[in-house]
């Protein structure tokens, strides 16, 4: 619906609807995040997911969330603890490696995954993919090898019960 009054209202181009839409849409989440990443309770893997979500406009999408949060503050304090908080999400997407986590391909693809559970490439495999990513985004160096024995032993394991 959102899209639409952009799109048809203010009359934004598809994409810049599409952008907009997505700046609200991830907002209340990044803000949270952020906060998660300043009390020291996030983890590589939901930050890595949480850009992945969002795309390639995810540094866009902060700023975006970080300007919401301002606009509702008062005092200095207030203003510097919102801008510190954004700061230190940034900081960490850039300690993990993860500023372009939204392009990240899987270490295993899909036929390689679908050979080594020995059933056949389709729908159900994205699951699978799914805790390929996972998995990957919590074994930075992992390699091919170590994530394919997490799919024979632990994603074929889980597919027997």
């Amino acid at each position: 619906m959102s899209y639409i009054v952009v799109r048809d209202g203010v009359k934004l181009s598809h994409l810049d609807a599409e952008t907009t839409v997505g700046l609200h849409q991830f907002a209340a989440s990044l803000a949270t995040t952020a906060s998660d990443c300043v009390a020291g309770s996030l983890d590589r893997r939901t930050l890595g997911l949480q850009i992945r979500s969002i795309g390639s406009r995810w540094p866009q999408s902060v700023v975006f969330a970080a300007a919401l949060e301002l606009l509702n503050e008062r005092n200095a304090a207030a203003l510097a603890a919102v801008t510190e908080k954004y700061r230190a999400y940034v900081g960490r997407v850039e300690a993990e490696g993860l500023a372009e986590a939204y392009a990240m391909k899987h270490i295993v693809d899909g036929k390689t995954a679908a050979r080594i559970l020995g059933i056949k490439p389709g729908p159900a495999l994205k699951g699978v993919l799914d805790r390929v990513m996972d998995w990957q985004l919590d074994h930075p160096l992992g390699t091919r090898g170590e994530c394919e024995a997490f799919i024979k032993e632990t994603i074929g394991a889980d597919m027997q019960r």
